[in-house]
């Protein structure tokens, strides 16, 4: 077990398939075991996974997101070393503990009042998880790469990212949807408006929403809160209304000045198998290079990839191939 409260610790080797006369990433990634070591850690990255799909479920999605973490370490522990120069910057700190919680919750009914208590319970413990390991890593300097896991998790990446900033966050999420639903009980689609509501999230830039997924009533929630948001939605993309590149300017510019982090639901991407799959959306392509530009960003603080269920995947290990070569994109100088 690691010495990290809340981790269990994994080696990369464990999930590298080697190849004789070639170097895996897997052999060369760093592991970080202990929280002391965070901030002499040569790596500026540090890489861990929360394996669940419990905030999914609670608002009534496909369950399957448990098992991206895992895959996508498998892919990305058997891609070639990265050069020399860079092959240490990213360090594997391990997966989120979890399980206790995603079995505690199987079987539960978000349609039942009584199971959605039990759900916002255990949503709730997670966020609290979540938090702490995100603070202490961010306090140490270090930039998260969080593989979930459902997009309940904003709520505590953003909560431990502005406890270690000491000021609330702004976040940049690249989305189909806003996940702006009321405070019920907890789950994958209010995690935003938690952050808000309590004082976690201030400037939010939503890019690829699409109305057509979008309630009459998130909107009015969106417009109570409007000085806060900037939105571009997908229907301005197609109807060539901004270029995407315009747009991804602008709600870097929005969020930038200041500490934020970046959320990626792998559902904005058209095809792409995940919770909440749709055939209409962004390119990979447009999501590796969106997420090779704002990375650049000094205020950066967190990388969050979410949503992806590898079960739903269009093609063979779909989701993981793409989750690792979008964690390889925010490595990469």
């Amino acid at each position: 077990m690691s010495q990290f409260e809340g981790i269990e610790s994994i080696d990369p080797k464990d999930f590298t398939h080697l190849r004789q006369g070639e170097t895996k990433w897997g052999e060369v990634m760093a592991i970080v075991r202990d929280p002391k070591t965070l901030a002499t850690e040569p790596a500026r990255y540090i890489l861990l996974g929360i394996p669940e799909d419990i905030g999914v479920r609670a608002n009534g999605g496909r369950q399957g997101a448990t098992e991206a973490w895992t895959q996508t370490l498998s892919t990305l522990c058997s891609l070639p070393a990265p050069p020399n120069e860079w092959s240490h910057d990213l360090a594997l700190l391990g997966t989120v503990s979890c399980n206790d919680l995603q079995q505690a919750s199987l079987g539960l009914n978000p349609g039942d009042p009584a199971d959605q208590k039990i759900f916002h319970q255990l949503i709730t413990e997670l966020d609290d998880r979540v938090t702490i390991i995100i603070q202490t890593i961010v306090e140490s300097g270090k930039i998260p790469i969080v593989i979930g896991g459902g997009h309940n998790n904003s709520f505590g990446l953003l909560k431990g990212a502005s406890l270690a900033t000491r000021q609330a966050l702004n976040c940049l999420n690249i989305d189909t949807h806003a996940d702006f639903r009321a405070l019920e009980h907890r789950h994958s689609g209010n995690g935003f408006s938690y952050a808000v509501d309590q004082g976690h999230l201030n400037l939010y830039a939503l890019l690829g929403l699409q109305n057509a997924m979008t309630s009459r009533e998130i909107l009015a929630r969106i417009r109570a809160h409007h000085q806060q948001f900037y939105l571009v939605t997908y229907e301005s993309l197609i109807d060539q209304e901004i270029t995407f590149d315009k747009a991804l300017q602008n709600t870097i510019d929005f969020v930038g000045a200041s500490p934020f982090g970046l959320e990626i639901d792998l559902d904005v991407i058209a095809q792409m198998g995940s919770s909440a799959q749709s055939p209409s959306g962004l390119t990979l392509d447009q999501v590796r290079a969106a997420l090779r530009h704002i990375k650049q960003q000094e205020h950066c603080q967190y990388v969050h990839l979410c949503e992806g269920a590898p079960e739903y995947g269009t093609s063979h290990q779909q989701v993981a191939k793409a989750l690792a070569l979008l964690i390889y994109d925010a490595v990469r100088p």
